[in-house]
């Protein structure tokens, strides 16, 4: 598995622990790159913060603040995460 499936598989593990905990219906194997984590899967603002601070401690990598506000969908998640890695944090 290449690092990119690694860290997606990563990603949606973290959010279906945020389902789980919502009882959501929405289970990680469903999302998909233009899935919206707050119109799709019912993530409120709240959780996609706690999220990003939990994927830069993880990771060791840091988002500005305009970045975080615009991790909406899963797919810009995983390209900001990817992004941030190849760069060095």
């Amino acid at each position: 598995m290449s690092r990119q499936d690694e860290v997606r598989e990563d990603l949606k593990r973290l959010i279906g622990e945020i389902l789980a905990r919502k009882r959501s219906p929405h289970k990680p194997q469903d999302i998909a790159d233009s899935t919206s984590l707050m119109r799709d899967l019912g993530i409120d603002s709240l959780d996609v913060l706690q999220l990003a601070a939990v994927v830069e401690k993880k990771y060791g990598i840091r988002f500005s603040e305009q970045e975080t506000r615009g991790l909406d969908e899963f797919g810009t998640l995983a390209s900001a995460v990817l992004r941030r890695l190849d760069a060095g944090g």
